[in-house]
Order: structure tokens, then sequence, then C-alpha cells
């Protein structure tokens, strides 16, 4: 009798089960490399290039199916085991992941969407050839982008340099660039080195950003350093120290940098074709600030700068009087921002900022001895912004998102001798809202509105 029971469960621990079938896609094509697996067993295979498998176990019952593939969504199933062999097949679906989807459109963007128009990074804007470091010098060079005479600005298609606006972390600058200068061309306020993104398009542009725009130019700056640094500059025309402190804990950083610039010894060894009677002039001063929160990151920027530059060249009327020209400039920007996840499928950023610009311009023309005319404007402006935006995410990379803005701009001008007091305040909201949709990889849709409102 004991033989009988012995020999019995050896012949049960030999049988074998079979599982075995194939794995495609929709469209019917095989998947090859797929894992086939028992949940919480250890028996399972990969599918062949064929997309077939084939792997065998001891028990039968109930089992859950498990088959994972990158790209794919997984497919779970309980399945009963009744006979040696179970064939099935299995149709994966595809899942759009962020690694997967390259989207290529014909010149839009959107704000911080490093996949679709990240154009140059801050050692490719310091290192092309011939633009001093300038980030706007360096877009010039990329397609649909133009350089307009000795004009500062972004020219895209033949739009003016005021139809392409400059944001920072979301937040628009009202004056990105120094003042005009009668033929000598300006450059950007802002160094590449503070941004670890620059995304342009000279094509259309997010829902995010309205106006009648030809473009807009987006810029990211760093989030939290790697370490605590201090760095200093000095040559014969500039100096300039930065440093910034990561605390302990590695969740917060504070930072400033001030540069000054005095351009008057190098032009008295490099001989100028203008007639410098005051050389530029410039000092920066720089406060940033981040802070790493529960599921978000707070951002500080602060910008400061006053310059100063004067010159004299022959009138182009009268050729025995010069035209003198001087302009003393501050600008101040500002601004705090918030980006981070409500839950898991909401996301929010939210920010605010302040722009601040004066000019005070004097133009004489005639001699040592004789003034023939002179304008002396002051020109002011400011901008006062707020901003939000909440993202709804879903499967893949499929997501809404919808936000509102506020803006309060005022503008002032003023010459003693021919202008009187002109002050312009304008009043300015604007909501929008804009869908990816992802039907599969290789097919997105773009769908957008967006509502203004200017007094």
């Amino acid at each position: 009798m004991v033989a009988l029971l012995l020999t019995a469960f050896s012949i049960s621990g030999l049988t074998q089960f079979t599982l075995q079938g194939t794995v495609k896609d929709t469209k019917k094509q095989p998947i090859d490399g797929a894992s086939i697996a028992l949940k919480s067993t250890y028996y399972g295979t990969s599918s062949a290039a064929d997309g077939s498998f084939s792997f065998s176990f001891p028990d039968t019952g109930r089992k859950i199916l498990l088959i994972t593939m990158m790209g794919f969504k997984p497919f779970e199933k309980e399945i009963i085991i009744t006979r040696p062999i179970t064939e099935m097949e299995i149709i994966l679906k595809e899942e759009i992941i962020e690694s997967k989807a390259v989207v290529i459109t014909a010149g839009s963007f959107e704000a911080g969407d490093k996949k679709r128009a990240t154009v140059l990074k801050s050692v490719d804007i310091v290192t092309t050839a011939g633009n001093q470091a300038d980030l706007v010098s360096a877009l010039k060079t990329l397609p649909g982008a133009q350089h307009v005479g000795e004009e500062e600005g972004l020219f895209v298609r033949g739009g003016t340099g005021a139809e392409t606006k400059v944001f920072i972390d979301g937040m628009m600058v009202q004056n990105p660039f120094f003042s005009s200068v009668p033929d000598i061309a300006q450059r950007g306020r802002f160094s590449p080195l503070l941004f670890k993104g620059t995304n342009f398009s000279s094509g259309g542009y997010s829902a995010q950003y309205g106006q009648a725009l030809s473009s807009a130019l987006i810029l990211e700056t760093h989030d939290l350093p790697s370490r605590s640094e201090i760095n200093a500059i000095i040559s014969s025309p500039q100096l300039s120290l930065m440093g910034q402190h990561l605390n302990k804990e590695k969740n917060a950083s504070v930072g400033m940098n001030v540069t000054y610039s005095n351009l008057k010894y190098y032009f008295d060894v490099v001989p100028q074709k203008i007639a410098y009677s005051k050389a530029p002039e410039i000092l920066n001063t720089e406060l940033f600030a981040r802070r790493k929160v529960k599921g978000g990151l707070f951002k500080f920027y602060a910008y400061a700068n006053t310059n100063e530059v004067g010159f004299e060249k022959q009138n182009i009327d009268k050729p025995t009087i010069n035209d003198h020209f001087q302009l003393k400039n501050t600008n101040f920007f500002s601004t705090v921002v918030y980006a981070g996840k409500i839950s898991d499928h909401w996301n929010l950023s939210a920010g605010a900022s302040v722009s601040a610009n004066k000019d005070n311009i004097e133009i004489i023309s005639g001699t040592k001895d004789s003034i023939w005319k002179s304008f002396a404007p002051q020109i002011g402006n400011r901008l006062v912004q707020s901003k939000v935006t909440f993202a709804r995410y879903f499967s893949g990379l499929t997501k809404l998102y919808f936000g509102a803005e506020v803006q309060r701009v005022e503008d002032k001008i003023f010459a003693s001798d021919s202008i009187p007091h002109i002050h312009l305040r304008d009043n300015y909201v604007a909501a929008y809202s804009e869908a990816d949709i992802y039907y599969s990889a290789r097919l997105v849709q773009r769908i957008g509105m967006r509502l203004e409102n200017s007094s």
C-alpha cells in the first residue's frame, strides 16, 4: 500500500502543464521580447521574433498571466488551467511614453517643452562664433530669424522686434534688451549661463502666449545647484563676482552675482570708429533663490541694471556741427514662480513679476560755442504681471491645461522743451486653454483657444 502511494505521488509530481501562444500589437504585428509570466511565480519566458512563446509549470488551477513590454500597456488576465496545453493569442495596446514619442511640428512649441523646441544650450550660445556670448545674436543665426540694421530685438519672418517677446520661467520680460542707441547694435541683458533651457521657434507658439506675436523666446532658469561655489572674473573691461550657497539638506539655495563693466580702458587701447564721449559703463546685480517643497519648487530671480553711454558724430544735415548723444538707463526685473504637483494627475504653475525701465536721453546738436537744437526726453515703462496655469495629465502624454494672466502696463514720456507729460495705462486680461491629444506615438493633435481683453 505504501509503495502504491509513493508511486502515485511520483507520477503526479512529474506532470507538466504548458502555456503557449503569440503576442501581437493591435495591427496584428508580432512583438519580439515581451516578458510573459505567471504573477507571483518564477515561471515565465520571453516572446520570440515571431511573437510566439511557450513555457511549462507543474500545477493547475487559477493563475494570473502578466505580460509587459516597453511601449505597451501592461496586460494582466486571470486564466484557469485545466488541460496539459493551453493556447492563447495576446493583443497588447500601445502606450505613449515620453522616451518613445518624438514630435516634429511646423514651428510650434509650448513653454518648457524641451522635446519640441530646445534649440541651443548655454554652451552652444557662448561658443557661437562672432556673437560674444549674446543669446539673441546666437539665435539670429537660425533659419527664420533675421538681423535688421543696428536695431535690437529678435526679428522673426518679417515681424518687428516688439513682436517677439521674451519669457523667463513663463513670465514676460518688458525690456529684455539694452536701450536703443543710434548706429550701435545693442545686446540682450541676460547671460545665457543663467538658463538651463532656451526654447525658440521661428513659427507659431502655444496658446499660453498671445498679442499677435511673431514668436516667443522661452528661457528657463536653473533649478537647485549641485554645490555651493564662488566664481570671479577679472579682465580689462569687466569685474564679476558670483556666489551661491546650497544648504545641508540640499533643498534650498541662495545666490548673488555682481558685474561691473567699463570699456573706457579697452577703448584707449583699441581705437573705435565711434567717438565716445562716455564709454559704455554697466553695473549689474542679480539675486536668485530656490526652495524645494513637497511636490514642487519655488524660484525667485531679481535683476537690477544701470548703464550709461555717450558719443559724438557729424550731423548729416550740417557737416559743420556735431550731434552729441547721451543715455542713462536703469532697469529692474523680478519674478517669483512655483511649479509642482497638486495630485497624481494635476500640476500647478503660478508666478508674478515686475518689470521697470527708465531712459534719460540727451541729444544736442551744435558746436562747442553754441547749441543749434536739443532734445531731452525721459521715457519710462512698468509691467506688473501675474499668471496661473493648471495642467491635467491623462494616459500616455495626453494632457489638458488652462489658465489665466493679468497685466498692468504703464508707459510714460516727457520732454521739457517739446513733449508734455504723457501717461498711458493698459489693463490686460487673458484666459487660455490647450490640449495635446496623443492618438499614437506618431499622431498627435493640438487644440487651443485664447481670449484677451485690453483696455
